[in-house]
């Protein structure tokens, strides 16, 4: 991604905040910023989505890092809580950074968005890490 895709990424945020595109009608299709694969999708899904189409993902990402949060703190020995807390730190710098990323607060590194960006390796893999971190809330208690 270009400086000028990341000012347009943020005057892109700017936009939405103010104004709601229409699916059929957004600057995507006008032909006003690119396609980047998946270092521009926060900007496009604000674009897409509109203001409230990106707090429901910013919510959701905040529910998903409060429950590893929750979940560290409940699990029943410290590799748990470890784990726990080691998966949630590394969702939130990757939301945190690739938000920066779009907006121009940070230079671009390529940084993905955890189960959302284009790229299969990835996406697996946060799975597989919020499965691990299911599987501590799973055995948080001695069943003996």
């Amino acid at each position: 991604m270009t400086l000028i895709q990341s000012k347009t990424g943020f005057l892109t945020f700017l936009f939405v905040l103010w104004v709601q595109c229409s699916l059929a009608q957004d600057r995507l299709t006008l032909g006003l910023t690119t396609r980047n694969g998946s270092t521009s999708l926060p900007f496009v899904i604000a674009e897409e989505k509109g203001f409230l189409g990106s707090l429901t993902v910013l919510g959701l990402f905040g529910l998903v890092l409060f429950n590893g949060i929750r979940i560290a703190g409940s699990a029943r020995d410290r590799f748990g809580t470890l784990l726990a807390i080691g998966v949630t730190v590394l969702f939130t710098v990757h939301v945190f950074v690739n938000i920066a990323m779009t907006i121009g607060l940070v230079p671009i590194t390529g940084i993905p968005l955890p189960f959302i960006s284009y790229g299969g390796s990835f996406v697996l893999s946060c799975c597989l890490l919020q499965g691990l971190v299911q599987s501590v809330w799973r055995f948080r208690k001695d069943f003996t």
